[in-house]
């Protein structure tokens, strides 16, 4: 460590900005809380990251070189947990807690110690490097960000912990800005606290988000970074546009529910509703969006190159690797291999040499082996910034200019989506699920979603056609779907989506169209087809961990 009296600059800390709200896997550089320079060039840096309390570190880069942040003489990492009352400021933690930093040590008096409360920081040991790649203070890491409650379906607290499951994040929002404000942090929840919640949607959504698909990922996962200068409404409505889904708040309890396939739970027979009051209209989708924008991080490694059929062959703990073509790679890069043949060739690994473009070497102590077919990127790559477009045609042509001898000419509305950091299949289907179920299907001939609104008795009781059973109307929620029978309507007969009621009690003065104990019921046409599970993006390739390697 160098001496603190080489100290010849100290950076101001940057104290009470708005720090980011982050969850699920995120690459963040940070914002510099303290920088100490000394003569000889070394450097302490302290980098603040965000809204604690933050799972750990994956990787982390100094002026683009990979360093290991498990030694505690270069890295420490402060989850951003609640400081310790009374422990006092003195200089004594190597990270993995709240107190005082031991890199404080090297720092002048002047600089007040501080534990940094709830912030996720690094603190950092940063020798002279003569042969660094940047003049300036290149820091970036990889992280697992914030820990969340999770819970059963009776409301117990099953575990604390990292997760990208939408469900617990959507709910941990909830918690910490609406129903338990400024508590500790994983302060358990009161019996009224509770009741506020409805366990078991956030437990049914949390499984249908961790639903394994066909190409072997999970529906959605949630990776995102949040500036919270804005409303948390904003965020939230950012987290359920990202995994399709919606809340509601009956009687003040909320409720999570994935918008996906689902059958009715009412059927709504002539009488019970008020006679002549059915007014089936074209939903007005004329300015609606028809040209949608997924902006996202990717979350893929790029393939950078692909081995030989026999092209790896371990012996006596040395790797040769032998790539189909010309490769970058230059020695002292780690580079991510997968997909091999034999899986114990799969790894991050650091080259030691690279003969010649087609060739490189890496240690691995283990059997020797031969093996081939293998795809091999850099970690470096990962997070790119990246867009998949989605068009509805027939929309674009209906609404575009049309006259006697005039070819029809497309008019595109455009709506551009942040879809935080995620892969080129999940904003797929998040975008086929945009464009069919707000304009009805892209096909021909192109048939526009109706509303449908008609006044209901309030004190109606129809059949539950999931289970046969009765069910009040009123005992239905915006979200599900109310077939109407062919006796009630023959032209419009079918499932349609409650979205709204506008209640008419019977207490207050007789209304003069005898409306009083009605609902005004709007009713949207379900569009069974806009729900997909398939993707037009390339098949995805997986690392050992589950994590994505490359499209």
């Amino acid at each position: 460590m160098p001496n603190a009296t080489q100290l010849v600059q100290i950076g101001q800390a940057q104290l009470g900005i708005p720090w980011p709200r982050c969850n699920g896997r995120i690459r963040v550089r940070g914002n510099m809380l303290d920088l100490v320079q000394y003569t000889g060039g070394d450097q302490i840096a302290l980098v603040g990251l965000g809204e604690g309390e933050w799972d750990g570190i994956d990787r982390y880069w100094v002026n683009k070189k990979l360093i290991d942040h498990t030694d505690t003489s270069l890295c420490h990492f402060h989850p951003g947990i609640d400081g310790v009352l009374g422990h006092g400021l003195a200089p004594d933690s190597n990270g993995g807690d709240q107190k005082v930093d031991n890199f404080f040590s090297y720092i002048s008096s002047g600089v007040p110690r501080t534990t940094f409360d709830r912030l996720a920081y690094v603190a950092l040991y940063i020798p002279f490097d003569s042969g660094a790649a940047t003049n300036g203070l290149d820091l970036m890491g990889d992280f697992r960000t914030r820990k969340v409650r999770i819970f059963d379906n009776t409301g117990t607290q099953t575990d604390y912990a990292f997760t990208t499951n939408f469900a617990w994040i959507i709910l941990d929002d909830l918690i910490q800005y609406l129903l338990k404000r400024e508590a500790l942090i994983n302060e358990n929840l009161t019996t009224d606290e509770k009741a506020r919640i409805g366990f078991q949607s956030f437990v049914d959504a949390a499984a249908w988000y961790d639903e394994v698909l066909a190409n072997g990922r999970k529906r959605f996962e949630c990776n995102v970074a949040t500036p919270l200068q804005g409303f948390l409404s904003n965020r939230i409505q950012q987290l359920l546009t990202m995994c399709q889904s919606y809340l509601l708040a009956p009687s003040g309890v909320i409720n999570l529910y994935a918008d996906k396939p689902r059958t009715p739970s009412f059927v709504l027979m002539p009488s019970h509703i008020k006679s002549m009051s059915r007014e089936p209209n074209k939903k007005n989708l004329r300015s609606s969006a028809n040209h949608w924008q997924g902006n996202f991080n990717n979350l893929t490694i790029p393939i950078a190159a692909t081995v030989t059929p026999t092209g790896a062959a371990r012996v006596s703990g040395t790797v040769t690797i032998t790539t189909v073509a010309a490769h970058a790679f230059a020695v002292g890069d780690y580079v991510v291999i997968d997909n091999m043949d034999d899986a114990s060739f799969n790894g991050t690994f650091k080259l030691v040499t690279v003969p010649d473009n087609t060739h490189f070497t890496y240690a691995q102590a283990v059997a020797n082996a031969t093996s081939g077919h293998g795809l091999i990127g850099m970690n470096e790559s990962r997070y790119l910034v990246d867009s998949r477009p989605a068009d509805h045609d027939q929309h674009q042509f209906t609404i575009g200019p049309r006259g006697l001898g005039l070819s029809y000419q497309p008019v595109q509305v455009p709506l551009q989506l942040d879809l935080g950091n995620n892969t080129a299949d999940a904003v797929d289907r998040l975008l086929y699920f945009q464009k069919n179920r707000s304009l009805g299907m892209d096909q021909t001939p192109y048939i526009a979603p109706f509303t449908f609104t008609l006044k209901a008795n309030l004190d109606a009781v129809g059949i539950n056609p999931q289970d046969g059973s009765d069910k009040a109307l009123m005992d239905v929620v915006p979200g599900e779907l109310i077939t109407v029978h062919e006796l009630t309507s023959e032209e419009f007969k079918g499932d349609y989506e409650f979205v709204e009621a506008n209640l008419i009690p019977f207490a207050g003065p007789p209304s003069g169209d005898g409306d009083q104990g009605m609902a005004e019921l709007t009713l949207l046409g379900y569009v069974p087809t806009a729900f997909t599970d398939t993707s037009s993006a390339p098949p995805l390739i997986y690392g050992a961990d589950g994590s994505v390697i490359a499209l």
